[in-house]
């Protein structure tokens, strides 16, 4: 009789599924990403006055006119900063010209260092790295390891 053993290695160039918390991370990235689009595209902040909207902060996406008289771009839970057991931070650069237009990037750290890291930018795309790796622009996109996260 031959006895077959199959390993299955994670971590070290394995796979593993996103856990609960990482998906709730991706979404929230997700979120923003496209309120940051959103916000961008009304103009609600040009601080160089050239008619290219500059991207806002957490707070500036719940509230883009600043008087709540436009409803919220984005989930305004996210104005905390937190995602369940991930700290979200956001970096804007305003607009200084056409030479040098606005840009945003805005990463997703654990408290728990089994949870990956997750980082977004004016792209829109997703990206990851294992075991509080950060994340940044160079990073594997999440839906380059699976189609449904």
């Amino acid at each position: 009789m031959t006895l077959l053993m199959v390993v299955i290695i994670t971590g070290c160039g394995g796979e593993r599924a996103w856990s609960t918390e990482e998906l709730r991370a991706i979404d929230a990235l997700r979120d923003i990403a496209q309120a940051q689009a959103s916000f961008q595209e009304g103009c609600y902040l040009d601080t160089d006055y050239d008619g290219i909207g500059d991207y806002g902060t957490l707070g500036m996406l719940a509230d883009p006119d600043g008087h709540r008289g436009v409803r919220p771009l984005m989930n305004p839970l996210y104005t905390t900063e937190r995602v369940g057991r991930y700290k979200l931070n956001l970096y804007l650069v305003p607009g200084e010209g056409v030479d040098s237009p606005p840009r945003w990037e805005g990463q997703a750290f654990a408290d728990d260092e089994d949870l990956r890291c997750f980082f977004v930018d004016a792209t829109g795309v997703v990206r990851f790295g294992e075991q509080r790796a950060t994340a940044n622009g160079d990073s594997r996109p999440v839906d380059e390891m699976t189609a449904d996260a």
